[in-house]
C-alpha cells in the first residue's frame, strides 16, 4: 500500500478523483466526479493542456475466457483482463520486458487491433514461459488476439486490489473482449477512470482547476441546448481532484486508511509512554549516581567531561533501542505485505500436489452433462429431469 508503482518518475502522476466508481450511466449530479466518458477521455487525450499526457482504463476489470493458442481444441481458462487506452503504458511510463506495449495506433478506432500485453504472472503459469511468446495467437471470447508483449514481474497495473491482471487490450477491443454493445458512442456511459502525468515543475492545483473547467464544459455541451438553468448551476458544483497516483489506485487503501490513522495514532500515544517512562528510568539512574560524580569532581574530572560520558551512554542506549525495534518490525512483519499476485505465487507452489497424475492429464472419459439425455436432447421441465434421473441410475447400474 505504500509502495510506489514501478515506472517513470511515479511522483507526476495523479488521479483523477478516487477511482472507486464502478460505471453510470447519467445523472451526475453536484460533488466530486471520478468517472468519465470516452468521448470525454478522446478531448483531453487530444489536448491535455497543463499534463504531458492523459490516459483512461476501463473502471471495471473483464472477466474472460482465454485460450492459449488458436487451436479450437486448445483448453481454456479464465484470465483477468483490463481495458487500457493505447497511450496507457507511454504515459504511465511502464516498459515491457519484452516486445512492445499497447500504442495509440493500436486503439484509435473500434476493433482496430486485437493486440494484448501479458502480466509476468500469466507469461509464466499460463504460457510456461514460452521465449517465443511475442506473436503468438490467443483466442479470447471466441477472437484470436495477439500477444505483443510482456510486463515486469513487479508491474500490476494501476489498480492495486485482491486480484492483478493477467493482460492487458486496447480499451477499442471492448466489444470483442467483453461480447456486449460498444462503449464507445459519443454520448455514451460514464464508464471510464483516467490518469495524467504533470509536466514538470507545473501546478497540480492549476492543473485540478482546468480539468475541473473542462469537464464542466463537456458536460453542458452533452446536456445541449435545452439545458435548463438548474442543470447548469448544478454542473457548475462538478468538481475533479487530482490525487496523487504514484502509489496506484486501491480500493483496499481506500477501505483501511481510517483504521490505519487510528493504529498509527495509538502507536504514537504508547511510543511517547515508552519515551516517557525511559526518561524517568534515566533520571533515577542519574540521581543514584550522585555520589560517583562527585567523586570524579573531587578527583579533578570537568563538568562537561561528566556531561560528555552521560550524553554518550544516552545516545548508545537510544541506538541499541532503535536497532532492536527495527530489527523486530523486520521479522514480525517479514512475508506479511502481501504483494498482488502473492496468491497465484503460492498456488503456483500448491497447483502440483493438485494436478491428476501425468497419464491421466487431460484425460475425463465421456462426459455429459446431468441435464442432457443420451439422444441429446434436455431436460427442461421436472418431469424431464426425473426421466432423466432415472436414465442416469440406470447407466451406472450397467457399470
Amino acid at each position: 500500500m505504500l509502495k510506489s508503482l514501478p515506472v517513470r518518475e511515479p511522483q507526476q502522476l495523479v488521479s483523477f478523483g478516487k477511482a472507486v466508481d464502478g460505471g453510470q450511466v447519467d445523472g451526475i449530479g453536484a460533488g466530486p466526479l471520478d468517472i468519465f466518458t470516452y468521448d470525454f477521455y478522446k478531448q483531453v487525450e487530444q489536448d491535455h493542456g497543463l499534463f504531458q499526457g492523459i490516459c483512461g482504463y476501463s473502471s471495471f476489470p473483464v472477466t474472460a475466457s482465454v485460450r492459449p493458442s488458436a487451436a479450437s481444441g486448445a483448453a481454456a481458462s479464465q484470465a483477468i483482463s483490463h481495458l487500457v487506452s493505447g497511450n496507457f503504458f507511454s504515459v504511465l511510463g511502464a516498459e515491457p520486458i519484452m516486445g512492445r506495449a499497447i500504442a495509440p495506433s493500436d486503439a484509435d478506432a473500434p476493433g482496430r487491433n486485437p493486440v494484448a500485453v501479458i502480466s509476468y504472472r500469466y507469461w509464466q503459469q499460463v504460457l510456461s514461459a514460452d521465449p517465443s511468446v511475442i506473436g503468438r495467437a490467443i483466442t479470447i471470447n471466441g477472437t484470436l488476439f495477439s500477444v505483443i508483449g510482456v510486463m515486469p514481474e513487479k508491474f500490476y497495473g494501476v489498480e492495486l486490489n485482491e486480484e492483478s491482471p493477467d493482460m492487458w487490450l486496447p480499451i477499442t477491443m471492448h466489444q470483442e473482449a467483453m461480447v456486449q454493445p460498444s462503449l464507445l458512442n459519443p454520448h455514451g456511459l460514464y464508464w471510464m477512470h483516467l490518469i495524467g502525468r504533470v509536466k514538470d515543475g507545473g501546478s497540480v492545483a492549476q492543473a485540478q482547476a482546468w480539468v475541473t473547467n473542462r469537464v464542466q464544459q463537456f458536460m453542458v455541451a452533452r446536456e445541449g441546448a435545452n439545458i435548463s438553468d438548474a442543470r447548469r448551476q448544478e454542473i457548475q458544483k462538478i468538481s475533479v481532484a487530482l490525487l496523487p497516483g504514484g502509489h496506484g489506485i486501491s480500493h483496499l487503501r481506500e477501505q483501511y486508511s481510517q483504521p490505519l490513522n487510528i493504529l498509527s495514532f495509538v502507536v504514537v500515544v504508547v511510543l511517547v509512554i515508552a519515551c516517557a517512562n525511559l526518561a524517568n528510568f534515566l533520571l533515577a539512574k542519574a540521581a543514584s549516581r550522585e555520589r560517583e560524580i562527585s567523586t570524579r569532581l573531587a578527583l579533578g574530572a570537568t563538568r562537561s567531561h561528566i556531561m560528555q560520558q552521560i550524553f554518550t551512554e544516552t545516545v548508545l542506549l537510544s541506538l541499541l533501542g532503535g536497532a532492536l525495534g527495527l530489527l523486530l518490525a523486520a521479522w514480525t512483519t517479514a512475508g506479511q505485505a502481501e504483494e498482488p499476485g502473492s496468491r497465484e505465487a503460492l498456488w503456483k507452489k500448491l497447483e502440483p500436489y493438485a494436478q491428476p497424475p501425468e497419464e491421466f492429464a487431460g484425460k475425463f472419459g465421456p462426459y455429459r452433462s446431468p441435464l442432457k439425455f443420451t439422444d441429446d436432447s434436455l431436460a427442461k421441465t421436472p418431469a424431464d429431469w426425473a426421466r432423466r434421473r432415472d436414465e442416469i441410475e440406470k447407466t451406472w447400474h450397467k457399470r
